[in-house]
């Protein structure tokens, strides 16, 4: 006789615990019975009385109903996660002109930020630094009411920390993304770009108004291959870079193995797991 396997459903599944409210849909308490929990109306036909650690399964089709933890597992595992690519645990920090432009260098960042996060690349922020920052607690204007009292012992104090910060993030990631504008002064970003290059990291230049207008200097820097006229070109570079089977390294691209640097115990210390 011909044998055959049920085919696999997705399913949604929640663990109950009593101690985290809200309680899913459809959980109620009957103080009257010894206070137990059950699904659906508590002494009912379909009620079921739910224990801490049990399961309680959506279908595709709504319906809805509760496994004990005994036997959820042998009936059900977790979908298996779409494999990562090779930028997944990888640090970036986000290089661009901050302080001569009105929008602080803000918007770009916050574009980019998910959709390297999707990847599972880790994000330097220089505008939302994460570490404690005197730059937080001083707004643009007080800045510029030093500037114009010429406290320059002041800007000095203020600037020292701040570039200390920045270039612990630029020593720390694997590779940069910089917003290079031609019409824009930078000063920070060039020194950043700088002393990333001296430690051979990859800098992915994306110029403003298209790869043309890159300073020259630039090309006797970098690799030309990295430097691109679009986000949308940095972007598919870094998509090939993630997945495509052999990338050329232009001996700046080193991928660690991720497994053997967040193995159990760190992640265990880092309450990943």
């Amino acid at each position: 006789m011909p044998k055959f396997l049920t085919r696999p459903t997705e399913v949604d599944a929640f663990q109950f615990d009593p101690y985290k409210k809200p309680w899913p849909d459809g959980v109620t308490r009957d103080y009257e019975n010894a206070g137990k929990f059950f699904m659906d109306e508590p002494c009912s036909e379909d009620s079921y009385i739910l224990r801490p650690g049990d399961w309680i399964v959506t279908e595709a089709d709504g319906r809805r109903f509760a496994v004990s933890s005994l036997d959820f597992p042998k009936s059900y595992a977790p979908l298996p996660r779409s494999p990562a690519g090779r930028l997944a645990g990888t640090r970036t920090y986000l290089c661009g002109a901050m302080d001569r432009v009105p929008d602080g260098g803000v918007p770009w960042r916050e574009e980019i930020t998910p959709v390297l996060q999707e990847k599972g690349v880790i994000v330097f922020d220089p505008a939302h630094k994460p570490i404690a920052s005197v730059q937080d607690e001083t707004d643009k204007s007080e800045r510029e009411r030093w500037t114009r009292e010429g406290d320059w012992e002041k800007i000095r104090r203020f600037v020292k920390e701040i570039r200390g910060q920045d270039l612990r993030m630029v020593n720390t990631c694997d590779f940069v993304i910089a917003r290079v504008d031609p019409d824009v002064h930078m000063c920070g970003s060039y020194e950043e770009m700088a002393i990333a290059n001296h430690e051979k990291k990859p800098i992915l230049v994306w110029t403003v108004g298209g790869k043309h207008r890159t300073p020259w200097w630039l090309f006797g820097m970098l690799p030309h291959e990295h430097i691109f006229g679009s986000r949308e070109d940095l972007l598919a570079y870094l998509d090939h870079v993630d997945t495509a089977p052999r990338v050329r390294g232009f001996r700046r691209w080193f991928f660690f193995k991720q497994d053997v640097l967040y193995n159990r115990a760190v992640l265990g210390k880092l309450g990943a797991c």
